[in-house]
């Protein structure tokens, strides 16, 4: 990814980089498929705290004002595409640029990590926010068991609560936590219901949108 030109240059400190690249919320903000295929001006970034870590948020808009909010932990897990001519193969129902990744091979195979890019995130070091940033697509997570998609977990109940908690801990939980904590009859997270013993959709959750799953930004340096 090219770096900011120096006028507009915003840089992250290494100390938040250091917080960032140990321990980063699995946050993101809601999926659509017109926010993809789309470059974007940085214009802001917000450093942030969640107890005692350090984050960031990076504010950008395309050329028709339309704004994104991309936090660290979307960037950190983002990958960049070395191959533009990468094709995507078949999309998520009603889609054109948001990928199950079973249909994504190509465009993964052709992509690096974010934070393993040479000017990529890096813990205890400055980070440089690209002026702009270019998201090309999405890849939706799928089970390696079953196939199926898999659902962010900020959509079950009690999943933010458990997050709270291990906050308070400097941790944060695998998803394998938070089922381990619904199963607990003793020493639950307060405000945990005794009831709900397995992971527990919101009931305002629509089967088969595409903004219920997990993803990772797909990034391009062919700024149009």
């Amino acid at each position: 990814m090219a770096k900011a030109a120096s006028k507009n240059q915003r840089t992250i400190s290494s100390e938040v980089m250091n917080h960032v690249m140990t321990f980063v919320p699995q946050d993101g903000m809601k999926l659509t498929d017109d926010i993809l295929n789309k470059t974007y001006t940085v214009t802001g970034v917000r450093e942030l705290e969640f107890g005692k870590a350090k984050s960031f948020v990076v504010t950008a808009e395309d050329d028709k004002g339309a704004v994104v909010n991309l936090s660290a932990g979307l960037l950190k897990r983002a990958r960049v595409l070395g191959k533009s001519t990468a094709k995507i193969r078949t999309p998520y129902k009603g889609t054109q640029n948001c990928i199950p990744r079973s249909q994504a091979e190509e465009i993964w195979n052709s992509s690096t990590y974010f934070h393993q890019t040479g000017e990529g995130m890096k813990k205890n070091e400055d980070f440089v926010i690209p002026e702009k940033l270019t998201l090309r697509c999405a890849v939706l997570g799928e089970s390696r068991e079953s196939g199926q998609l898999l659902i962010n977990p900020a959509l079950y109940k009690g999943y933010n609560k458990v997050v709270a908690e291990y906050q308070k801990r400097d941790a944060f939980p695998t998803w394998d936590d938070f089922k381990a904590e619904l199963q607990k009859t003793e020493d639950r997270i307060a405000g945990l219901p005794a009831s709900m013993t397995e992971p527990t959709l919101y009931d305002w959750v629509k089967e088969g949108e595409v903004s219920n799953y997990r993803y990772t930004l797909i990034l391009s340096d062919d700024h149009k």
